[in-house]
C-alpha cells in the first residue's frame, strides 16, 4: 500500500496549483478544478470499493445495510408513501410488506 505524508501531499498539491494559477490564471484555475473533480469522482469510486471489500463483499454489505433497522433497504417504504396522511399507521412500524 503506498505510505504517503499527509502534509508532503498537501504540498504537493499546493504546488500544482499555484503552478496552474501563475501559469495561465483562470485558464488554469479552470483546469484545476476540472482536475480536482475527477480526483474527487475517482476517491469516491476507491472509498466505495475499498468499504464493500473491507465488509467482506457485495452480498455482506447488502445483509449489513439490512440489519441497520427494519424496512431500511426498501426503495419506497410505506411510512414515506403518499397516502394523503401526514404520518404512518401506528398500529405498524411503516415497513411491513405482508
Amino acid at each position: 500500500m503506498l505510505v504517503l505524508d499527509p502534509a508532503l501531499g498537501a504540498v504537493i498539491a499546493a504546488a500544482v496549483i499555484l503552478f496552474y494559477s501563475f501559469s495561465g490564471g483562470i485558464r488554469a484555475s479552470i483546469w484545476t478544478d476540472a482536475l480536482q473533480s475527477f480526483v474527487m469522482i475517482g476517491s469516491m469510486f476507491l472509498l466505495l470499493l475499498v468499504s464493500i471489500n473491507s465488509l467482506g463483499g457485495v452480498e455482506a454489505a447488502f445483509e449489513s445495510l439490512t440489519q441497520v433497522e427494519a424496512g431500511y433497504m426498501q426503495w419506497f417504504p410505506k411510512a414515506m408513501r403518499a397516502t394523503g396522511s401526514k404520518s404512518p399507521d401506528p398500529s405498524s412500524d411503516g415497513y411491513s410488506t405482508g
